[in-house]
């Protein structure tokens, strides 16, 4: 598919993002409280289901048009769950989906 990451390059995105407080884990209520300027992201900001693991995960396809078939199969139910007790729940997250793989996925990668 053409795609890499040089995870220096990768690891400078995340950080970039941990200063400007963007970080999934930073916005939850309670925030992450990483000072600044930061010397490192935790883990657990990294891999759990609520912190980037998501997103991250979502980069690894190809393409925003597999957004769908992800709904279809699941996939994003358990990627965004914060989405499923709504009624537009499966348009929210493919929406999600698709902003995540054209945004987030090519600044960090």
């Amino acid at each position: 598919f053409g795609r890499h990451g040089d995870l220096s390059i990768v690891y400078a995105a995340l950080m970039a993002r941990a200063r400007d407080g963007a970080l999934q884990k930073q916005r939850l209520p309670g925030g992450g409280g990483l000072a600044a300027p930061p010397v490192g992201i935790p883990v657990t900001w990294l891999s759990d289901p609520d912190g980037e693991q998501p997103r991250l995960q979502l980069c690894v396809a190809a393409h925003p048009s597999v957004c769908t078939n992800f709904e279809v199969r699941g996939i994003l139910q358990r990627l965004f769950p914060g989405y499923n007790d709504t009624v537009l729940g499966a348009q929210l997250r493919i929406s999600a989906c698709v902003q995540t793989m054209e945004d987030y996925c090519p600044e960090v990668f």
